[in-house]
């Protein structure tokens, strides 16, 4: 809900919109079982938000799902009548 909120979706690299087994079991599912791990997951977690940081904006969720994170519409803005 939060990305249709700010008007973006989850691609693969070529910018085909990704289905279930790369936008929910390898974005989410993966990193999850890993942060059950101790220690291990602990930093895969702290790793995985750092990752947002580099140049191409993508965490270490998107790379091993092989996704991205594009606009697909203008965020909706706040339209105050008087």
């Amino acid at each position: 809900m939060g990305k249709i909120a700010v008007g973006t979706r989850i691609f693969g690299l070529d910018e085909v919109p990704v289905g279930f087994a790369r936008g929910v079991a390898l974005r989410a599912w993966i990193p999850i079982a890993i942060g059950f791990v101790p220690v291990i997951g602990r930093a895969f977690s702290f790793i995985d938000i750092l990752f947002i940081f580099r140049s191409d904006r993508r965490c270490l969720h998107d790379i091993i799902a092989g996704t991205q994170v594009l606009q697909v519409v203008p965020a909706p803005t706040a339209k105050i009548e008087t």
